[in-house]
Order: structure tokens, then sequence, then C-alpha cells
């Protein structure tokens, strides 16, 4: 493609109209990117080298919309005063380098609570996909200077800057870009940024975004949900906000005691350090994101008066997903937890006992036993080992004994200290069979159809694996 004003093309032309409120100051576009005026060193804030229509404040643009509050601000290489911003606008003389430079730049004091600084920004350019690799290189950079760090602090996983080369700009498909001036070309998507700062520093940070090599093509930054956080990061990090839909999958443990104070994982889809968890109505402080974006890590939940379900709700800017009646409040007895089980391997059990079985679950405490229950009640299965497992879960290692052939079910007793101790509800079914896996006594069945392994060939093969996994496990 010819790079001139005169091929440019207008076909993206026709998607947005006139843009009202052109020309923002400094002082509305950090309005819009909900930053507190309290923070703001006063006359700090200034656009140095920058054209006024450069700069604009809107409550959305094509499908994006703000993640904080009612609108967001929009740097932009063109100009928000033409009567259709759609068409490309050049602002420097030709033949010049690095044109059309947009920067804001502001002094803001940090809270004596706060540990990081936080924001989501959006880049979009008219140089995709015709001119990557190629010197019209367009950037978009923040960069902050502080008593901890001099540096820009937006940048890919291979520490490269924000521009169309990166491999953060993924956004290519139309449908996701429809109501822009960049509906034919591509963005990042929007991305998370996060920096550490000092309690009480004076911090000063430069918003840029500029045309590379010329000024003919034009690009675009938004910005929005700019935040001060306790929350400690050691350097500074840029994460992709995931497309994925946002989902909650189910909870673990899904029960507790009303004082409170346990830990509860989140399991889903779509999380993110910005995932904000609504707990009963109260935004929790204490969250933790897993490996992934899968889980969320609740420390010391909150208590409630009532036995009773509560609603599960999070937030991901203007996405939201809930679960209702997610989490059952219970009163405990001598205020130990109810033990939950979530999983058993295997869960066939070999008659003559001596299976090893891992049973999986939440609130196990020092002590905890396996039981099994049968027809004639409940009986223990034999010491059991207690391990931490990941995500916050437990695992109990028990040896069963031998019982009769046929369908039973295990129960994990809390000791309470007391003359009750408290049992899981409901019990998790397990099936005594001489199909089940054992290696150790394989050779005692002789009447039996049973691979080298002890079980049936089909059974063996299947199970084998898990039986590894376990193991593997333990050691």
């Amino acid at each position: 493609m010819h790079r001139s004003a005169l091929s440019l093309g207008f076909a993206a032309s026709f998607l947005l109209p006139a843009v009202a409120l052109a020309g923002a100051t400094p002082e509305e576009m950090l309005e819009a990117w909900d930053v507190d005026p309290d923070w703001i060193v006063p006359g700090s804030a200034s656009t140095p080298g920058s054209q006024p229509g450069m700069f604009d404040v809107d409550t959305q643009h094509g499908l994006l919309q703000p993640w904080e509050g009612p609108t967001f601000g929009m740097m932009y290489t063109g100009n928000f005063d033409q009567g259709n911003i759609c068409q490309d606008f050049d602002w420097c003389a030709d033949g010049l380098q690095d044109c059309d430079v947009a920067t804001l730049t502001v002094e803001l004091d940090v809270p004596e609570t706060a540990n990081s600084l936080s924001f989501h920004a959006y880049f979009l350019s008219r140089e995709y996909p015709e001119w990557v690799g190629s010197p019209y290189n367009d950037t978009f950079e923040v960069a902050m200077e502080a008593s901890n760090l001099n540096e820009s602090i937006m940048f890919d996983a291979f520490g490269n800057p924000i521009t169309i080369n990166s491999a953060l700009f993924a956004v290519t498909n139309p449908a996701q870009l429809a109501g822009t001036c960049f509906g034919e070309d591509g963005g990042t998507g929007w991305l998370s940024v996060q920096a550490p700062v000092i309690p009480g520093d004076r911090i000063r940070l430069t918003f840029s975004l500029w045309d590379v090599s010329d000024g003919i093509y034009d690009s675009m930054a938004i910005v929005d949900d700019f935040h001060f956080s306790e929350k400690e990061v050691e350097d500074p990090i840029t994460d992709p906000v995931p497309t994925d839909p946002l989902r909650i999958a189910f909870v673990s443990p899904k029960e507790g005691p009303l004082e409170g104070g346990g830990e509860v994982t989140i399991h889903g889809y779509g999380f993110t350090e910005a995932t904000v968890v609504v707990w009963n109505g109260e935004e929790l402080d204490d969250v933790t994101l897993g490996t992934g974006g899968e889980t969320l890590r609740l420390a010391d939940i909150p208590g409630v008066d009532e036995p009773g379900s509560i609603d599960i709700e999070i937030q991901r800017g203007p996405d939201t997903a809930l679960l209702g009646d997610g989490y059952t409040y219970h009163q405990a007895s001598d205020g130990v937890p109810r033990p939950e089980i979530l999983s058993v391997a295997p869960t066939l059990l070999w008659p003559d006992g001596g299976t090893e079985v891992v049973v999986t679950g939440t609130g196990f405490l020092e002590g905890a036993q396996v039981l099994v229950r049968d027809e004639d009640g409940l009986a223990p299965m034999g010491e059991a080992d207690l391990y931490a497992a990941d995500d916050g879960l437990q695992e109990l290692y028990v040896t069963a004994p031998a019982h009769d052939e046929g369908w039973v079910d295990l129960v994990v007793r809390n000791p309470t200290g007391g003359d009750q101790p408290v049992d899981s509800v409901p019990g998790f079914p397990a099936l005594y069979t001489w199909d089940a896996v054992d290696a150790d006594i394989g050779d005692r069945v002789p009447d039996c159809a049973c691979s080298a392994a002890g079980g049936s060939a089909s059974w063996g093969l299947l199970l084998l694996p898990l039986a590894g996994l376990v193991r593997r496990r333990r050691a």
C-alpha cells in the first residue's frame, strides 16, 4: 500500500458521528480515568506539545465501555475536532519523524496505604496489519518517575513496548472493533497494568501516544479505572484481560461455620487481577488470583448471624457472574468446621482390604477419621494421614478395611473434643468389588478372571494410571 493522504481510504468513516466532547482538558481526562483529585499535585496536569483535538472523554467507543464510572478518556494521534474522526489526520509538517505526539503528564501523591497502582488501557492503530514490521510502528507508552523506579511500566511478555509489532496486539476481528475507527485494523484488547509504589511517595506519570516515521495513519489509546491499592507487586506488570466470558463453576468448600474466617476458593474462567469478589453483598479485599485465571482464593471470609446460603458475585469491569446460594453457613458443633468430601480415588475397593484410598476435600482437622457407612451403620476405616493439597484442598490417606462386595458411603468425621463429632454430609459412594485393582494381593483370588494387577483386565487398564498418580502425589 502506498502511504499517502490521497490513498488512505475512508471505509470506516460512516461508523461514528461527530464527537461532541472533543478537546478535553487534562483535568477532564484524569477525572474520566477515575484519578482521585486528592492525589493530584495542584497544577501538575498538562499536555505538553500536544494539540487540544487529541484528547476526548466519552461514555463508549464502539463496543468498548468504561471499566469504572460513566466515562473513559481517549488519546488520539488524529483530531477529535474533525467532523468525522475516522478520517486520518496529520498534524506534522512533511518529512518529520515521530509525529502527532499526544502526551498527558501528571504528578500524584501516593496514599500512605498504597503499595501499587493499576489501570486499564486499550491501544488501537490504523497501521495494522499492512505496516507490521515496518518503520511505521506507532507506539503507546506510560513512563513512571518515582523513588523506586524510573522507567516505562507497559510492555509485552518479551519486554517490547506497546506497538503494532507487540505480541499483545491480538484483537483483529472486525466484530470486536465494530463502531470504532479501527474495524478493519486491530488493537491490543484491554490490558491490565500494575506497578509498585512507595506509600507517601510523589510520582510523575507520562502517558504518550505517537505516530512513528510519519503522521499519516492514526492510532488511539483508551485509559480507565486508575487506582492505588494495598496489594504488593515486585515489578511492573502488563497482562491482557481475557476475552472469555466471566464464569463461576463452583466454590470449595461450599459451606462453613457462622463465624467465617476460613479460606474459600472460587473455580471458574476469565478471572484477572482486577476481578472483584462481592460476598453476600460485601466486597472482599484479600483475594489471590490463581495461575491461568481459573481460581480466586479468598482469605478470612466474613461471618454471618444466622445459618443459611448466600450469593457470590464476581465483577471484571463491566462483566459480572453470579452464583446464587453459592455458599452455606451452618451452626458448627463447638466451633468445629464441617468437613466436605470433593473426590475419592480410587472408588473401587478390594473386598479383602488393603486398598490405599485418597479422600480429597476441605475442612479436615488433625485427627479426622474416614468411616465406612453401610446398612449396619458407621465403622472407622483405620488411621488416616492428613496432607495439604493444591488450591487450598486437603487429602486424607487411609487403608480400606475388608468388606463384603457392594456399595458403601465414605464419611469424614472431625473431632470436636466433646461427645458430638462433626461428619461430612452426604457420604461419598465407593464400591467394594473383585474388579478393583490391588497389585499386592491379586494372587489370593484364583477363581476370578484377574489380570496380573489383581483386578479384571478392563478395570486394571482403566485405574492403574489413577493409582499411580495417587502414589506420586503422596511421595
